[in-house]
């Protein structure tokens, strides 16, 4: 079972500095070299360093390498975008963290959501891997708020750059967010549940219906445009629809971002699907 934190040890850092903390938590985080600090060192220097801690220790997985480094390594961190690379790639029997970068961590919940939506797709696909967030928590101003988060979508793992402020953690401190995260629920919760997940289901089901009814009027258009040798888009026909499905998203307490994005993979699939009628 893998630590919350793992420290990035870049090429620049000052073991001495970065020791006292370590003894101190051990238990609650790992070390990860950078690949500029294996590229850099001997393996004989970072065999030593990972033989005088208590604390387990990995790399990050360099795509530009074919061979991975050789060191006796707890775990591997590798990329989401390297992952389909990664797999492809004989490699020693370590550990795998799979990490998921979030820029500018600081910023509003919605973003945060939408840099994390490779994770949600990942998790599905592969739900044997331990993830993790790779970003910078010095960074954060409210970081219980961040990590508490971060906990409620299943990321318990947290990748960032050592240096001073690394102290300000207090990893001690910060176990008991992700504690109790195996509750198990009642007999009554999980009838109220499924009850919900029903309700859901069937509308998701009427959503369907009414899509193949719509992509049906699309069709009759598409033969009328390709008659009547008219364009596919029509700007002013995209804006009107933009306009009134955000207002009246709002009006039933929709968000209008959501509802942009739903009607633009809508009009950008009866595009699609003009052109190939077009052929």
């Amino acid at each position: 079972m893998f630590p919350h934190f793992f420290f990035q040890f870049d090429d620049s850092f000052e073991w001495n500095k970065a020791d006292s903390f370590i003894k101190k938590n051990h238990s609650n985080l790992a070390i990860v070299f950078s690949p500029e600090f294996i590229s850099n060192h001997s393996s004989e220097l970072i065999s030593s360093i990972i033989s005088k801690n208590s604390c387990i220790t990995g790399n990050i997985f360099n795509p530009k390498e074919t061979i991975l480094s050789e060191n006796n390594f707890d775990f591997i961190i590798v990329s989401n975008t390297d992952f389909d690379r990664f797999i492809d790639i004989k490699i020693p029997n370590k550990k795998i963290v799979v990490s998921f970068e979030i820029q500018n961590p600081g910023q509003y919940t919605p973003s945060l959501i939408d840099q994390l939506k490779n994770y949600f797709q990942f998790t599905v696909k592969y739900p044997q891997y331990t993830c993790a967030v790779f970003t910078d928590l010095s960074l954060i101003e409210d970081l219980i708020g961040f990590l508490g988060l971060m906990n409620k979508i299943g990321l318990r793992h947290f990748i960032t750059p050592y240096d001073e402020c690394a102290d300000k953690l207090k990893t001690d401190s910060l176990q008991f967010l992700f504690q109790n995260n195996n509750a198990i629920p009642d007999v009554s919760t999980v009838l109220q549940l499924e009850k919900l997940r029903g309700k859901a289901d069937h509308l998701d089901e009427k959503v369907i219906e009414i899509l193949s009814e719509r992509k049906k009027l699309v069709e009759q258009m598409s033969q009328i445009k390709k008659q009547k040798n008219l364009p596919i888009f029509d700007p002013q026909r995209w804006n009107e629809i933009l306009r009134s499905r955000k207002r009246s998203g709002k009006e039933k307490m929709l968000d209008e971002e959501l509802i942009e994005k739903i009607f633009e993979a809508i009009h950008l699939g009866n595009i699609k699907s003009m052109l190939s009628d077009e052929e």
